[in-house]
């Protein structure tokens, strides 16, 4: 028995991998236990799909393959056969049967996460849906922002009720994974791109921070709705704090492509060299627009000749 690929437009059928059986307690038989067929199958995006194939006893593949029925990517491993999976992309979630689940980067295959549940729970499966939202307040404090320099704050009252309701929206997540048990839901949320960056930068890992970014700017789609905003969100203040940080490192090229690709309002960095900003620009419309940390990093970090003298000095 086979996985199958239909194609109801050709009336077409292509055979995939086995399908997986497990064993099943059967009394009316001598053994005691007969195989039955367990597949299980998620949508990736369109079409890609992704399908399982293993045994309970044994390590246990989680296989890519588009809508020919052709295998990509690579291959996921579990460390035993899931009792079902999930994906919210670019991540794959399987609940296996040790009460675990495992998360798994699409993109490269890396196990990313491993979280025990409690033996309470009684975990029997997970579904995907439009989700609960939850507030986080992570979220609202990394991608608060507010008119830069502050003395141009009381100029803009319209402009910071928007940004304030801005922030709110984006910091409305939604669990989309729930996990059902014996008698209870829990809900699964997707730790925020800016969380994991600022992680790894108090590390002082700038290369891995972009690296993060860029795999995250690959799963974007055209979607206009909130989620893809504040994902884009999410991105320019990782690209606007790692090009700052390779700034203060003397890094110029690099980090003014960061701060290209974080979408810096060019007035800011052309203000970091002494005598060449005029102060007009500053009270021009529309008015300079910081995340609240990169402005404390800016007033931190001092101009360019101030960066300079730093570096000759250490």
């Amino acid at each position: 028995m086979n996985y199958k690929l239909i194609n109801l437009q050709q009336s077409s059928v292509t055979l995939l991998i086995p399908t997986p059986q497990v064993p099943i307690n059967s009394p009316s038989l001598l053994g005691g236990t007969q195989l039955v067929p367990k597949p299980l199958v998620a949508v990736v995006r369109q079409d890609e799909f992704l399908v399982v194939s293993g045994s309970p006893d044994n390590q246990t593949i989680g296989i890519f393959v588009n809508s020919n029925g052709d295998a990509i990517r690579g291959t996921l491993q579990w460390s035993s056969y899931p009792k079902a999976i999930c994906v919210e992309f670019p991540y794959v979630a399987a609940l296996l049967l040790n009460q675990k689940i495992e998360i798994h980067n699409i993109m490269d295959q890396t196990l990313l996460q491993v979280m025990s549940l409690d033996v309470g729970i009684e975990a029997n499966g997970m579904s995907f849906g439009h989700g609960i939202k939850v507030w986080m307040d992570v979220l609202a404090q990394k991608l608060k922002r507010s008119v830069w320099p502050a003395t141009q704050q009381q100029n803009e009252q319209e402009l910071f009720h928007d940004l304030q309701r801005e922030v709110t929206r984006y910091s409305t997540a939604a669990a989309r994974i729930l996990i059902y048990g014996k008698d209870s839901v829990l809900a699964q949320v997707t730790t925020p791109l800016v969380v994991q960056v600022d992680v790894l930068l108090q590390k002082n890992l700038v290369e891995e921070a972009v690296q993060l970014a860029e795999q995250a700017r690959n799963t974007m789609s055209s979607d206009h709705n909130v989620y893809m905003e504040r994902l884009r969100s999410e991105l320019n203040y990782t690209f606007q704090k790692a090009g700052l940080f390779l700034l203060k490192s003397t890094l110029f090229d690099d980090a003014f492509t960061l701060l290209t690709k974080g979408e810096m309002d060019p007035r800011l960095v052309i203000h970091l060299f002494e005598g060449l900003a005029q102060p007009k620009w500053l009270t021009e419309s529309p008015p300079v627009l910081l995340f609240d940390e990169i402005r404390h990093l800016v007033e931190r970090m001092g101009t360019i000749k101030d960066i300079g003298e730093k570096s000759s000095h250490t």
